[in-house]
């Protein structure tokens, strides 16, 4: 029977700046991998212990909370284990993610985040989950240590279950932060749907006529797309990002008491 708390759990975002850096975590859904010389399949962004000898602890899966793959951790000869190091630029305060528990009665699976300042360990979060069986993924939230206040970087390491035939798989990570702006865009009269989107995103709320500007940036704070609204905008406006590369964007909309939301192009 699993013990840890399952906890609903959103994307938050930070306050952001013209060129300021979103504390994203790398391919944070697991939708991109690469094959190395060995034949063995790796995560972009991440390190496994996939090796020659058993390739397929760590592997992508089609069955996924939002687009097309997951994270599958196998037992095969040894647990699977994968990890991934990244700067950020503010202190977290929580890892969520979404996880499904297909591990032995009595196994384990492991997640934990190290935070780092100056190559200092600062700060912590570790969560057990003990074998039971999920059939959906569920939502967890890990909550971080908050004994220092600046950080630079993380560690995100996740383990897999150590009996043969244990399986866990994990999707859609993403880091929470104390200074957060609009965490509910949702609810706030504005929605952006298909999220995530191939050739074109809706943009509706019933308050255009108070807002400025539809902008979309990148996680480096690159403004990639502005469009100027009017007190007489329709209620919703539709913007093309067919030309915009696969990846996670911030659309934010109005110049005071901004509206900001993460969006998805794939």
């Amino acid at each position: 029977m699993k013990k840890l708390l399952l906890t609903a759990c959103c994307f938050i975002l930070l306050g952001f700046q013209s060129k300021a850096q979103l504390d994203t975590i790398p391919n944070a859904s697991f939708e991109s991998w690469y094959y190395l010389p060995n034949s063995t399949v790796q995560a972009t962004g991440w390190h496994s212990n996939n090796s020659s000898i058993a390739a397929w602890n760590v592997m992508p899966d089609s069955i996924s909370v939002m687009g097309a793959l997951s994270l599958e951790l196998n037992y095969v000869s040894y647990r699977g284990i994968i990890w991934s190091g990244f700067p950020i630029a503010h202190h977290p305060l929580s890892l969520d993610g979404y996880m499904k528990n297909y591990l032995n009665l009595g196994d384990t699976a492991l997640i934990s985040i190290h935070v780092y300042n100056s190559n200092t360990l600062v700060d912590s979060g570790y969560a057990e989950i003990y074998g039971g069986i999920a059939t959906v993924f569920l939502p967890f939230t890990v909550n971080i240590t908050q004994n220092a206040s600046v950080a630079d970087s993380c560690v995100i390491t996740l383990t897999g279950g150590n009996m043969s035939g244990s399986i866990s798989w994990f999707d859609d990570l993403s880091l929470s932060f104390p200074t957060s702006v609009n965490e509910n865009f949702s609810d706030s009269g504005w929605k952006v749907f298909p999220n995530p989107a191939t050739d074109e995103l809706v943009v509706w709320s019933s308050e255009f006529g108070d807002k400025k500007e539809i902008k979309i940036y990148d996680v480096g704070g690159n403004k990639l797309f502005s469009q100027q609204l009017t007190a007489n905008s329709q209620q919703q406006v539709a913007i093309d990002i067919s030309d915009l590369p696969d990846g996670i964007y911030l659309l934010s909309v109005g110049e005071k008491n901004k509206h900001n939301t993460l969006i998805i192009k794939k």
